[in-house]
C-alpha cells in the first residue's frame, strides 16, 4: 500500500537486505503521488506501478510495463471493463463515470442481500470514479460516495486535492464535503503542510484554488492539521473527515 512504499524510502533497507534483483514494485489501496513515485525511482531504481482490484471482483487489473504511474493499466484476460455515466450509460474517451467490471472470478452476491447489484450485462458497480485514453488506459479519479453535491455541480475531491498539492511546502492533502446550516454541502480542505503552517493563510489556499478551479470548487473551509486520518492500510479515512 502507498504508506508501506512510503516507509521503505526512508529506512535503510539497502544497509540490511540486497535489493539489487528486485524488479517490480506493485502499490494497491490507493494512488501513487508523484512524490513518492520520485522518491522511490530515485532510492532504488525501481518504477513504482499500481495495480487495481476487489474482493467482490478478484484480481482485476495489474501490469508491470512501464508506463504512467497515476494509470492502473488495462484489463487482464478474463476481465471486461466499462465506465457508465449515472444512467448506465457507456462514456466517452477521457469522460468520468463507475467503473463497472465483469470477469470469471467475481461473485454473484452477497450472503442473504436478495436484491442484485449486478446490470442486465452482468457487471459489477465498483464505486470507483475513472476514465480511460485513447489507448485503454484506466485511471481512478475518486470514489462515488466522496463526490461533493456543490448546488447541483458534482465535485471530485482528488481535482481539489491535486490543485491544493501543486503550492509549495503542502505535504498532504484532502478535501471532504460538509454540510452548512442551511442544509447545503460545501467544501473544506484538510492541509498537512511539510513545514511550519504558517507559511500559508487560508486565503492564500482560496486564492491558489481561484486561479485554478472553477468558482465552486473553491474550499469554503481551510483548516491546516498535523497529519491526516488513516486506516491500518494508509487509505485516508474521508468518513472522519466528513
Amino acid at each position: 500500500v502507498p504508506i508501506m512504499a512510503k516507509l521503505l524510502t526512508e529506512v535503510r533497507v539497502e544497509e540490511m537486505y540486497d535489493v539489487s534483483s528486485v524488479r517490480i514494485a506493485l502499490v494497491g489501496a490507493g494512488p501513487i503521488s508523484r512524490e513518492l513515485y520520485q522518491n522511490f525511482s530515485d532510492r532504488f531504481g525501481i518504477r513504482l506501478s499500481s495495480n487495481y482490484g476487489s474482493t467482490e471482483t478478484g484480481g482485476l487489473i495489474s501490469r508491470v510495463e512501464s508506463i504512467m504511474y497515476e494509470s492502473i493499466g488495462k484489463p487482464m484476460i478474463g476481465v471486461k471493463l466499462k465506465i457508465v455515466d449515472g444512467y448506465g450509460r457507456e462514456v466517452a474517451c477521457k469522460e468520468k463515470g463507475e467503473i463497472m467490471v465483469k470477469s470469471i472470478g467475481m461473485q454473484r452476491g452477497y450472503l442473504g442481500e436478495k436484491t442484485s447489484l449486478f446490470d442486465e450485462e452482468g457487471y459489477w458497480p465498483t464505486g470507483d470514479i475513472g476514465m480511460c485514453d485513447e489507448n485503454g488506459n484506466v485511471f481512478i479519479v475518486g470514489r462515488l460516495k466522496n463526490m461533493i453535491n456543490v448546488g447541483g455541480k458534482k465535485v471530485i475531491p482528488s481535482e481539489v486535492e491535486d490543485t491544493i498539492l501543486k503550492m509549495p511546502n503542502v505535504k498532504e492533502c484532502a478535501v471532504a464535503g460538509y454540510r452548512k446550516d442551511s442544509g447545503e454541502e460545501a467544501i473544506k480542505a484538510f492541509i498537512v503542510m511539510k513545514k511550519d503552517n504558517s507559511n500559508y493563510s487560508k486565503e492564500d489556499v482560496r486564492m491558489f484554488c481561484s486561479q485554478n478551479l472553477s468558482q465552486y470548487k473553491i474550499p469554503s473551509i481551510v483548516e491546516f492539521i498535523n497529519e491526516l486520518p488513516r486506516n491500518q492500510m494508509g487509505k485516508v479515512l474521508y468518513r472522519n473527515l466528513q
